[in-house]
């Protein structure tokens, strides 16, 4: 029997994770998608997200137009306050003005010699391949820093 070519593909990163960095994939959102929906419920969770847990991977990332679009949607969320339609409105114009509407993703990887403690760290990539690629080498590099 034949095995899917995507299948093999999954399967050999499976293997690759597995050996290499153990991490996992929390959250993956399609900034795309997301600039295409103004559910409430949605963008209050990516609000609080982008207020309260991922200043730093996205506020000092290589790309300079992600920088800008955390930089605006951080301000909007500051002075607004209590988000609201017109606000979750603003941030889906941020996401097309700056042009990030790829996949943002939230990855953890287990901390040496904790019990049950988890380090998260968030990654913006333009393609799925490449932010899991990024996830992997930072679970990597962290648990190389911690030997």
């Amino acid at each position: 029997m034949v095995m899917n070519p995507d299948r093999e593909k999954n399967i050999a990163l499976a293997q690759q994770i597995a050996e290499h960095g153990h991490f996992r994939v929390n959250r993956v959102i399609h900034l795309a998608t997301l600039a295409a929906s103004c559910n409430e419920e949605i963008m209050e969770d990516f609000c609080d997200s982008i207020a309260y847990h991922i200043p730093n991977d996205l506020a000092e990332h290589r790309l300079s137009y992600v920088r800008e679009f955390y930089e605006q949607v951080s301000q909007l969320i500051a002075e607004v306050g209590m988000m609201d339609s017109d606000a979750y409105q603003q941030i889906s114009e941020i996401l097309l003005e700056t042009g990030t509407c790829g996949y943002l993703l939230e990855a953890a990887r287990p901390m040496k010699d904790s019990w049950d403690c988890d380090q998260i760290g968030y990654f913006y990539a333009e393609t799925y391949a490449a932010v899991l690629e990024e996830a992997r080498a930072w679970a990597e590099s962290e648990a190389e820093a911690e030997e």
